[in-house]
């Protein structure tokens, strides 16, 4: 499926690759409201089949629920004015009354069958582009946004969305259509005067409500999505590191902290409810009215205002034992008066997608500045042909900056890594490690220079040909809910028996499945919670192992291992991979069987040598060894 096909998931223009290709300013945060919806209606073609029986259905039973009270109110009238005779006029009433209900409860039923349908169809697809446009931001969209932020859109503002489908379209029609319908019907039966004192009443409810605070309702809603978010980011955090906060005894504190996210939501919402209420009070309050103008124009001059009477009631009036005069008109007025309950649940409808729309175009806008930013990296019009890679990487006078950051996180940095080799990339923290690994894999682009593989600029190459031919192994790896030899497989599926055991052998991880029963089909729970910091790491490396990568990145991949398993695995890292390994160190004991040492300070190379020429040499890397 092509990202984009829903209007709310347009397609980003993508550069061809040169150049810094940084996050621009979003501007789907500020879109109106009329172009939000424009985009939300042309995104709901593909069901626009449903949503066309959904809105037919929703007429129809309103129509119908409307003659439950027009039918009863309009025969009483006939009744009372003696116009026709009263044992036929009752079962007349009860079977239309009967009627009514059954095709209102039918037309309900299968408004909200279709509706429901369509929307869920909808967000389905919805979210499925979600993941497409988000596979081209990754991973540098997490830096931007977090993981929890990237969770609440593909879930709750989606959500939100299913107001818009399948409770909005349908009640929008329904409102245009019944009052027009009810006033139309008020000049043929009352006349143009009562059908003036209910159109006025009915434009009330159905512009002036619902308008009432628009503004500040659209505010509460932003508010409320954007808190809701952060809470759900401040959640996801908690539940990545609850190992680390239960450690340091933390728990407190951080319940606290979501409290306080919790406690910021709920005053977002708090403040809508004085509103609401006063929306509510006008709902009644025109009601009231118009029902009492009408009342009141009846009595000024009931025949002369209701001049639309049916001309066989009035004539009955004058008839021998007929009610007085005054009373010809009573089935107008009281059909007249029965049309303002019977219009108020479709502006009821306008007013209660007032309350909840807001929230679904602040979703839907929130979902547009996140699918409208264009790639940090793009493919290349045409990408440079990947023949056999033997994996010589350069960086020639590479400066970066991380968008929004004044100042760069690696700084005219020039190294060259000969193909096979083992490189160790050192550094204090902050330093400008980690973001040289990033730079291997086009994770961003750099702003100043190139990086090369083979001779090749990294721009030049398909995304999918740099990401088969570098793997690039994290602190904290991403384990999927699964068993061990599933993980593993992700690496490489056709992978052998002893190319299973080889690799683990090499990551050191064979004594641990040893360990377990089950050995690769040990489940793992979900992100991997039943393994070790340690075998997390363990079983990673040789899933990146297995793939045999001309060049392997690993980034501080060994931190959680104890000292000598840490040199066991380094002592067999060489043979193992089979290509270029860049090595991320912190612990410097890593870097001792390094043909390289790369020495970074606040984004620049300071020095690069072996571990005995830089320990000699007293510089840089000697003052991290003794410290």
């Amino acid at each position: 499926m092509s990202a984009g096909h829903l209007g709310i998931l347009p397609v980003a223009a993508t550069a061809n690759g040169a150049g810094p290709a940084h996050v621009p300013e979003r501007d789907g945060g500020h879109a109106s409201t009329p172009a939000v919806v424009l985009e939300l209606l042309r995104g709901a073609r593909s069901a626009a089949g449903l949503l066309g029986i959904s809105v037919i259905a929703r007429m129809i039973g309103h129509a119908a629920g409307g003659a439950l009270l027009l039918v009863p109110a309009w025969n009483l009238g006939r009744l009372a004015v003696g116009a026709a005779e009263p044992g036929l006029l009752v079962a007349v009433t009860v079977a239309l009354m009967v009627g009514s209900a059954l095709v209102k409860a039918l037309c309900r039923y299968l408004e909200q069958l279709t509706g429901h349908i369509a929307a869920f169809r909808l967000l389905g697809r919805m979210r499925t582009e979600l993941f497409d446009r988000l596979v081209p931001l990754a991973p540098a969209v997490t830096d931007t946004h977090g993981s929890g932020r990237l969770m609440s859109a593909a879930t709750r503002d989606i959500d939100r969305l299913e107001v818009f489908y399948a409770h909005t379209i349908a009640p929008v029609v329904t409102a245009v259509w019944m009052p027009l319908a009810g006033v139309a019907v008020a000049v043929v039966i009352a006349g143009p005067l009562p059908a003036l004192v209910l159109l006025v009443g009915v434009g009330v409810g159905a512009i002036v409500v619902p308008v009432a605070g628009a503004g500040r309702a659209r505010r509460a809603a932003r508010e409320v999505v954007d808190r809701r978010t952060v809470l759900a980011q401040e959640v996801s955090d908690d539940l990545r590191g609850h190992a680390e906060i239960l450690s340091f005894d933390a728990v407190e504190h951080r319940a606290a902290a979501v409290d306080a996210h919790g406690r910021a939501v709920a005053s977002a919402l708090r403040g809508t409810a004085g509103l609401l209420g006063r929306r509510a009070a006008m709902t009644l309050t025109w009601q009231a009215v118009t029902t009492i103008a009408l009342l009141a124009l009846a009595a000024v001059g009931p025949e002369g205002a209701f001049g639309g009477a049916d001309t066989a009631v009035v004539a009955a009036a004058g008839s021998p034992g007929a009610p007085p005069a005054g009373w010809a008109a009573l089935p107008a007025l009281l059909l007249t008066i029965a049309l303002v309950p019977a219009i108020a649940p479709a502006l009821g409808s306008v007013e209660a997608f007032a309350r909840s729309l807001p929230a679904a175009l602040a979703s839907a806008r929130r979902l547009r500045e996140l699918t409208t930013t264009p790639p940090a990296v793009a493919d290349p019009a045409r990408p440079h042909a990947v023949g056999r890679v033997r994996g010589t990487l350069d960086l020639e006078n590479v400066t970066f900056a991380y968008p929004g950051r004044p100042d760069p996180a690696l700084r005219d940095v020039d190294l060259h890594v000969p193909a096979g080799s083992f490189v160790a990339v050192v550094g204090a923290t902050g330093s400008g490690k980690s973001t040289l690994a990033r730079l291997l894999t086009r994770v961003w682009d750099p702003d100043v220079g190139a990086v090369r593989l083979d001779g090749v600029d990294l721009r030049d190459l398909a995304l999918a040909d740099l990401w088969r031919e570098v793997t690039v192994l994290e602190q904290r790896p991403v384990l999927l809910t699964g068993t061990i030899g599933e993980n593993l497989a992700l690496g490489r599926p056709d992978a052998s028996a002893e190319q299973l055991a080889a690799a683990c052998a090499a990551a050191g991880l064979t004594a641990d499945l040893d360990a377990m029963p089950d050995g690769l089909a040990t489940r793992l729970g979900e992100h991997g919670q039943r393994l070790s910091g340690g075998q997390a790491q363990r079983l990673a490396l040789a899933r990146a192992l297995l793939r045999r990568s001309p060049v392997l990145v690993l980034d501080e991949a060994t931190s959680h291992q104890d000292a000598l398993t840490q040199d066991g695995i380094i002592d067999r890292l060489r043979g193992a991979a089979g290509g270029t390994v860049v090595l991320i160190a912190h612990r410097l004991a890593t870097a001792r069987a390094a043909d390289l040492i790369v020495v970074l300070e606040q984004g620049r190379v300071v020095e690069t040598g072996t571990y005995v020429d830089l320990i000699r040499a007293g510089g840089a890397f000697a003052r991290l060894a003794a410290h």
